[in-house]
């Protein structure tokens, strides 16, 4: 069995060096005790409550418990869900405003074609010809 690796400031237990060098490096009371700068801003915040954490991990312990950040984390992805389905609903109403602008022009161009076939009868009528069928085919 392995010897728990002690700090010698505090008297704190870790089952790993690394652990415990971390911990000398970024515990206060700790560093007061070495005699060493207490970082004003520490490098690691959490943004849902503003807590600050020396290292990475700690954030992420702390994110795991955050009721701040699980609200968060749950309202963002309620307004992405909203955001999809926004998106895909507009999406559908541009695809139907396509579509009928295409039915539109299909028809605008089928009663440009009955005018022009109207037009080209009146002419016949007025000048005196006879009207046949493909007179009046589209």
């Amino acid at each position: 069995m392995t010897e728990p690796f002690t700090c010698e400031f505090c008297n704190k237990t870790f089952s790993n060096k690394n652990n415990l060098d971390t911990h000398k490096k970024t515990a206060k009371y700790c560093l007061k005790k070495q005699g060493k700068e207490i970082p004003e801003k520490k490098k690691f915040m959490c943004d849902s409550c503003n807590n600050n954490f020396a290292d990475k991990r700690n954030l992420e312990k702390h994110k795991e418990i955050c009721a701040s950040y699980i609200r968060k984390t749950e309202e963002e992805k309620r307004e992405n869900l909203i955001a999809d389905i926004k998106n895909h609903y507009e999406n559908q109403i541009w695809k139907n405003e396509q579509a009928f602008s295409k039915i539109q022009t299909k028809t605008e161009g089928e009663i440009f074609k009955y005018k022009q076939i109207l037009s080209n009868i009146r002419n016949l009528i007025e000048n005196g010809e006879e009207i046949t069928l493909s007179d009046i085919e589209l």
